[in-house]
């Protein structure tokens, strides 16, 4: 007997045993991706301070795993999709980011041309002003079309 919405069972039995429904699932649901990461990261972070782990070890480990599976990414476009505040919320959220990352070349330039890179900073600082103008040649051409 047949129910209007209801799935066979072979269907169920044959997907639950491949990863592949899984990988689907996640595409499909791209939020649930990011609180599963969130999840295992809170975990992983309780379970370290539990057995006492190297606070500063665990740290980075955490860091460098939030960094590669996007986790950052995926919790500020959970917060920008808040109405009225979330946008507003997420630049105020990633404008440090880019603020530490400038400081932080201006503080290699320093050192660097302290000892003696003039020509390499030169070449360097060239090509972050070329990123940076595609950056913004990209956006303002994805923008008007």
């Amino acid at each position: 007997m047949s129910y209007p919405g209801a799935v066979r069972c072979d269907v169920l039995e044959e997907s639950a045993h491949s990863g592949v429904a899984i990988l689907e699932y996640f595409e499909r649901h791209p939020r649930t991706r990011v609180v599963l990461i969130w999840t295992g990261i809170t975990a992983a972070a309780v379970i370290a301070l539990h057995f006492k782990l190297d606070k500063p070890l665990t740290a980075g480990v955490l860091v460098l795993v939030g960094i590669a599976t996007q986790a950052f990414a995926g919790l500020v476009g959970m917060v920008a999709m808040v109405p009225v505040i979330g946008a507003p919320l997420a630049t105020i959220l990633t404008l440090p980011f880019f603020i530490l990352l400038n400081g932080l070349a201006y503080l290699v330039t320093f050192f660097a041309l302290k000892r003696g890179y003039q020509l390499t900073v030169v070449s360097a600082r060239i090509v972050a002003a070329a990123v940076v103008i595609g950056f913004i040649l990209g956006f303002l051409t994805g923008r008007s079309f």
